[in-house]
């Protein structure tokens, strides 16, 4: 065996493993929240119900995308193999497109989790943080 060959196993098991974490992980979090949060979380929770949703789905469709991911500085590029692969260029086009557009909207999504926790310190600063 290679070891280009044994290098892309390790990456894709890698992928698959830390998958299945998030998916597991993020579904005991959804438990949690639905059977063990206070009530003064109020709404909140399900904002973190609904992050906590979307991080497993977005999980499983980085397993099916399959994406390779090169970044230099502050740029970035993502391929796709889609020669051994069940979708064809179109396809592949539309599962990076859709990736990137989740990997953005992952990030956004941070930002809005953490808007109600900053709330209070821009409210004491007459509304500038």
């Amino acid at each position: 065996m290679q070891l280009s060959e044994f290098w892309n196993i390790f990456l894709k098991t890698v992928q698959y493993l830390s998958a299945f974490m998030s998916v597991s992980l993020n579904c005991v979090l959804i438990f949690l929240i639905l059977a063990h949060s206070p009530k003064k979380l109020g709404l909140y929770k399900y904002l973190m119900i609904y992050i906590s949703s979307f991080e497993a789905l977005y999980s499983i469709w980085d397993v099916t995308t399959e994406p390779m991911v090169h970044s230099y500085k502050a740029a970035f590029v993502v391929f796709r193999n889609y020669k051994h692969s069940d979708f064809d260029r179109d396809q592949s086009f539309i599962l990076i497109v859709v990736y990137c557009g989740c990997f953005g909207f992952s990030l956004a999504i941070f930002g809005v989790l953490s808007r109600p926790r900053l709330q209070p310190a821009i409210q004491k600063n007459d509304g500038y943080l």
